[in-house]
């Protein structure tokens, strides 16, 4: 079976080397490496407590998921939904009340977005309902976990206005709450805006 080696690092923490970060100068340590279970071109991955989800971008509905424990080196895999499309997309969290590892499809088509979650240890696929997201258009290139949950970035046609999402893994309800105050709204501002998780503190960034 052809492989391709994957290296995580660790980025030296900022009390630690605070000179190092005044010079611009960071170093990684590298943690573990290890092999996937298939080549991948264009690899997507995403974390939640210690575990990987990983997955080709590839349009072959019949290509495995697979979540993966870069220490044990040991991995699962996982059979995409009957409704896989080019277009879609998957994301790991993790409930920090159950402590269930949860991946969540994004299914993508030209009229409408459309979820279904994956419970590991489950073995199935659940259709779930979108509730407040209903009607929005998901960004899925722009997301981040934070505290357990999932976050997007989210078009609003009806407001021309960009709000977030979040996605809570242990009641699998979705809410829409706005940009924070001061936002800027003009002009292309989908492509330059970010959400990242900083301290546990989920954070939008824009140029």
């Amino acid at each position: 079976m052809n492989q391709t080696q994957c290296m995580i690092f660790e980025i030296l923490d900022e009390e630690e080397e605070e000179a190092d970060l005044e010079s611009h100068d960071l170093h990684g340590i590298t943690l573990t490496d290890f092999d996937t279970p298939h080549t991948m071109k264009a690899t997507i991955g995403s974390a939640a407590d210690g575990l990987l989800l990983l997955y080709p971008n590839a349009d072959d509905p019949e290509t495995s998921v697979y979540i993966c424990n870069p220490v044990t080196r040991e991995y699962i895999s996982l059979c995409r939904p009957k409704e896989y499309n080019c277009w879609s997309c998957f994301q790991f969290c993790a409930s920090k009340v159950s402590e269930q590892y949860k991946v969540v499809y994004l299914g993508r088509t030209l009229e409408s977005d459309s979820f279904q979650v994956y419970t590991l240890g489950t073995g199935l696929w659940r259709p779930i309902e979108t509730g407040a997201a209903s009607g929005f258009k998901f960004n899925s290139n722009e997301r981040a976990v934070c505290n357990g949950n999932l976050h997007w970035i989210v078009d609003d046609f009806d407001q021309l206005s960009i709000r977030i999402c979040g996605f809570d893994a242990e009641t699998e309800c979705f809410s829409i709450f706005s940009a924070p105050q001061g936002f800027p709204m003009d002009g292309d501002v989908e492509s330059n805006v970010k959400l990242t998780n900083f301290r546990d503190c989920l954070c939008v960034c824009y140029t």
